[in-house]
């Protein structure tokens, strides 16, 4: 059971999740009036429509990227109760390995099991709060285990700065994947990293933007894109950081 949860399974209790929990006008947090930065109304980054339907191989690219940047609405949207959980103000405790919970004076805590006949999954999805940030976590634990988190995020108070992660190895604290953003004089930066790819984008005002992308710390690719989508730049590298090919799309 240690290995249970690694990376792909738990890509597959996220999928599962998205598809099982729904919204429960009935079931919500005391810290009601906190709402998740993201939602399918308001995602990270507004894809310009060029992007969206030119056939172009970098915009091609630059679209899947931003789009992948969206789908942490996917994740934002599986934290949700289903009908019936349980709601208690009492903090969860989870193993002490460096993914427990925060505890705070003020929380609100759902909870509710999953059951194949053999085996059940317990899930507690908690809302918390700093000062300065509301707190996000959902907690897993397999039969009668301690439970564990694999879900964490925090977001300012102002909306204008976050993080989320998943932690999909049973046995380790850290993350699998890691999302940042921060809003600065109006231009939002968001970052998605895993253990050997890093993913900066930049999305302006007008929807214009760039992208870079690294891997194991190495620059790989860039590419930028006007407010419509219609066109942009483009810089490849190689292993060692030499710049291979560069130019304007649509060529």
């Amino acid at each position: 059971m240690k290995r249970l949860f690694n990376s792909s399974l738990w890509l597959i209790i996220i999928a599962l999740i998205i598809t099982s929990c729904s919204k429960d006008e009935d079931v919500q947090p005391d810290l009601d009036d906190v709402e998740f930065t993201f939602d399918a109304e308001n995602p990270p980054v507004t894809i310009p429509e060029g992007l969206q339907s030119s056939s172009d191989s970098r915009a091609l690219l630059a679209n899947a990227f931003l789009n992948q940047a969206n789908g942490i609405i996917a994740i934002v949207s599986s934290i949700q109760p289903p009908p019936g959980a349980d709601k208690s103000s009492t903090p969860i405790n989870g193993r002490s390995n460096g993914r427990v919970a925060n505890t705070k004076e003020n929380v609100s805590v759902y909870t509710w099991i999953a059951s194949d006949g053999n085996n059940s999954v317990s899930y507690a999805y908690q809302v918390s709060e700093t000062s300065t940030h509301y707190v996000f976590e959902l907690f897993l634990k397999v039969n009668n285990d301690d439970y564990i988190r694999y879900w964490h995020s925090e977001q300012s108070k102002t909306g204008k700065q976050g993080f989320l992660e998943l932690f999909g190895d049973y046995d380790e604290g850290n993350y699998t994947l890691r999302y940042e953003w921060a809003e600065v004089a109006g231009v939002f930066h968001f970052d998605m990293i895993t253990t050997d790819t890093e993913i900066n984008i930049i999305s302006n005002p007008d929807h214009s933007g760039s992208l870079k992308v690294y891997e194991n710390g190495q620059l790989e690719t860039e590419l930028t894109w006007n407010a419509g989508g219609t066109a942009g730049t483009y810089a490849e590298y190689d292993s060692e950081g030499n710049l291979e090919e560069s130019g304007v799309w649509p060529g």
